[in-house]
């Protein structure tokens, strides 16, 4: 319930740019950009501390950061 809200504010509060959004199949992809330390701050909070979610597995791609991303943003399919 609200992962999309709560990855926004995660990455708002952390300074991280870029965007979430749902999938059809009921998952969820997020693009964050920023500090390795904040991404990996971001992950960590979603999925410890988000209150009504439960994640059961994540992955993470890394690249190099382009800057493409003014803000962080919720995407819609």
């Amino acid at each position: 319930m609200y992962f999309r809200r709560y990855t926004k504010q995660y990455s708002d509060d952390a300074g991280v740019t870029g965007w979430v959004r749902n999938e059809a199949d009921g998952t969820v992809t997020a693009v964050l950009e920023g500090e390795r330390e904040d991404v990996l701050e971001v992950i960590r909070k979603l999925k410890e501390e988000h209150p009504h979610a439960r994640v059961d597995s994540h992955e993470a791609v890394w690249s190099d950061a382009t800057g493409e991303f003014p803000s962080f943003e919720l995407a819609y399919r």
